[in-house]
């Protein structure tokens, strides 16, 4: 019974520190470059982005 309270209380301490992420909209451009100010329809949504590098050069992948 005690090992189980011990357990419950260490389990909410760790859940309740971990803040949600929140994404942020990006939009870019038909040349990938982002621009917040584009039109509603001269722009592309971002809801993904990772930074990869091979062989020492960095790549972006987008996803919407």
């Amino acid at each position: 019974m005690k090992n189980k309270f011990i357990l419950s209380l260490a389990f909410s301490l760790m859940i309740g520190g971990i803040n949600p992420a929140r994404a942020n909209t990006i939009y870019i451009d038909n040349k990938c470059n982002q621009n917040q100010n584009l039109g509603q329809y001269d722009r592309f949504r971002i809801f993904y982005q990772a930074e990869f590098k091979v062989s020492s050069q960095s790549y972006w992948s987008y996803a919407d």
